[in-house]
């Protein structure tokens, strides 16, 4: 699972995320399985004077080896040069960071997996509401502000599994699996596959 999810409001701008991140590993001479850490950080803050910005993850878990997390040290660094900035200056600052770590752990033969992207909120100086900026490493790694001109939400991820309710498209597949449910229900030899389907249905009704 992986989810993210930045409110831009009239109070406030407010991160959320999940905190699992699942990895892929092998043993010599064996397939490759998932693991699965339940107590990641996905959401990056900062000390003074960067307290009023932050930035979390969704997509990708790692890059390389790393978390997003693990750079913060790394990334504060760069950021105590030149004091307080706007936030579409660290969206970029952030952005050059950990697009050039992407491309060093590419050259070090550790490839990341898929798509990490990031959505950074906070405060510009004198500025009566928040600012968000969104960017994709490596494939679309420009800022772009996201509800410029309004208040809103900006989420990523399984961000279905926010939803009250289903979509279209997932009440067509509700439907679907109604009707596969009902069919395994005649078939007494399908026992099994039934009740595995009866369990992603009620997931799906919830």
């Amino acid at each position: 699972m992986s989810l993210g999810i930045v409110v831009k409001g009239a109070d406030g701008v407010v991160l959320a995320s999940d905190t699992r991140i699942t990895l892929t590993a092998q043993m010599q001479g064996s397939p490759s399985f998932n693991v699965n850490f339940d107590n990641a950080t996905k959401l990056l803050t900062f000390g003074e004077p960067h307290n009023h910005v932050a930035a979390l993850t969704y997509g990708a878990a790692v890059i390389g080896n790393r978390t997003a997390h693990s750079f913060v040290p790394e990334l504060e660094l760069e950021l105590k040069h030149g004091g307080r900035k706007t936030i579409l200056e660290y969206a970029n600052k952030m952005s050059d960071f950990f697009l050039k770590r992407w491309k060093e752990a590419m050259n070090s033969n550790q490839p990341s997996s898929g798509t990490m992207t990031f959505i950074v909120g906070g405060y510009n100086r004198d500025a009566p509401y928040g600012a968000v900026f969104l960017f994709d490493i490596p494939d679309n790694p420009g800022p772009r502000e996201q509800n410029p001109k309004d208040f809103g939400m900006t989420m990523g991820g399984q961000y279905q599994m926010s939803r009250c309710s289903p979509d279209p498209e997932d009440e067509a597949d509700l439907e679907v699996a109604q009707k596969k449910l009902l069919d395994l229900e005649n078939d007494p030899t399908s026992l099994v596959k039934g009740e595995e389907l009866r369990t992603r249905l009620e997931s799906l009704e919830t």
